[in-house]
Parts: C-alpha cells; sequence; structure tokens
C-alpha cells in the first residue's frame, strides 16, 4: 500500500512538473528583445539590428530561433543566432519593464504570426499599413516594418508598452519617431538583462 502511494505520488508530481513547466514562457529569454551592432551606411556604422528570441523548435534554426527583418528585399522571418550575428557582435538580451511570462509567450505569438504575413522591410519609419486598417493595426494589415518595429509592435500589440504610446494604434504610429532606432530603443527604452543570448 505505502509503494503504491509513493509511486502515485511519484507520477503525479512528474506530470505537475510537466505541465507547469510547458505553460510558461520555453526559457528565460523567449520573447525578449536581442540586438547586435552592424547596420552600416557605407563604411560609417550608424546603428544596431533588432530581433526578438523565440525558442522554440522551429524549422532547421533549431530552439535558438530568432524572428526578425534582415532590411531591404527580405521579410519578417526566422532566422538562426549565427544568422542574425551575420559576423557581428552580439549587443545583449533586453526587456521592457513589467513585461509577465505570458506576455512574452503572446509576443512571441505575435511575431510569429508576423512571419507569416509576408511584411517587408521599410527604412523610413518603424511600421507602414494599409489605407484603412481602423483603429488597431491587425498583423495582416501591416505592410512594412524595420527591425525595431518588429520588436515594438509585437510588444505593444500584446498592451506592453515600450515607448510613445501603442505603435498598433492607428492615431499613435507617427508618434514612434523613426529617427531612434534600435540602439536607442535598446539603451534608452529598455532593460539590459544579459551579454550573452544562450
Amino acid at each position: 500500500m505505502i509503494k503504491t502511494i509513493k509511486i502515485s505520488t511519484f507520477c503525479t508530481l512528474i506530470l505537475l512538473l510537466t505541465f507547469t513547466s510547458n505553460s510558461f514562457a520555453y526559457n528565460d529569454y523567449s520573447g525578449l528583445p536581442v540586438y547586435r551592432d552592424g547596420v552600416f551606411i557605407g563604411p560609417i556604422e550608424v546603428n544596431w539590428h533588432a530581433g526578438l528570441m523565440y525558442h522554440e523548435n522551429v524549422k532547421e534554426y533549431g530552439y535558438n530561433a530568432i524572428i526578425h527583418i534582415n532590411g531591404p528585399g527580405y521579410d519578417v522571418e526566422f532566422c538562426s543566432y549565427d544568422d542574425f550575428l551575420d559576423g557581428n557582435d552580439f549587443m545583449g538580451v533586453y526587456a521592457a519593464d513589467d513585461c509577465t511570462s505570458n506576455d512574452r509567450d503572446d509576443i512571441r505569438e505575435t511575431a510569429s504570426d508576423l512571419t507569416m504575413q509576408a511584411i517587408s522591410y521599410t527604412f523610413l519609419n518603424l511600421l507602414e499599413y494599409d489605407d484603412d486598417p481602423g483603429t488597431y493595426i491587425n498583423p495582416s494589415e501591416i505592410d512594412k516594418l524595420r527591425c525595431d518595429g518588429v520588436v515594438e509592435y509585437c510588444y505593444e500589440w500584446n498592451n506592453v508598452m515600450i515607448r510613445d504610446g501603442d505603435i498598433s494604434k492607428t492615431s499613435l504610429v507617427d508618434d514612434h519617431s523613426p529617427l531612434i532606432g534600435p540602439r536607442g530603443q535598446a539603451m534608452d527604452y529598455l532593460e539590459f538583462i544579459d551579454s550573452a543570448a544562450y
């Protein structure tokens, strides 16, 4: 009888731990913004590049998938950590204030949704959208994003504000100055977490 109770308790504990571990963000950095240096205009480095940690087994990227938009000629996409770096230096993992594990799961899913929308790159603005999206801009209504726009949109669509109001709200898109860029987004509006992604 005692042996049966111990086995039953052990099995219950294993099931509980499995369920609990799957109901939260996939690891410490899942859904967090990451940055690298190496954005150049000619020979001059002018800024950083932004992406979002995904951390789920995705295609050939394994568990180190990052979602970003690489630049002109690219759409929002998954990439590996090495492809994200593209031979440049990793500048860190950052976090927004009051962003919960559940928020980060929602942010990840929004970012994943963006990869299915054929959203192309823009240099001039963080976000460009369809002519008449209504009060809020759904992922399917986005025409173009910049790399820092991917981060900002995914966070603010899920009610985690980074700066200047909600970029997913049509009336507030223009409040998001494109002059700040990814480095300013990270250093001025987010908290530095770690200098290594893994």
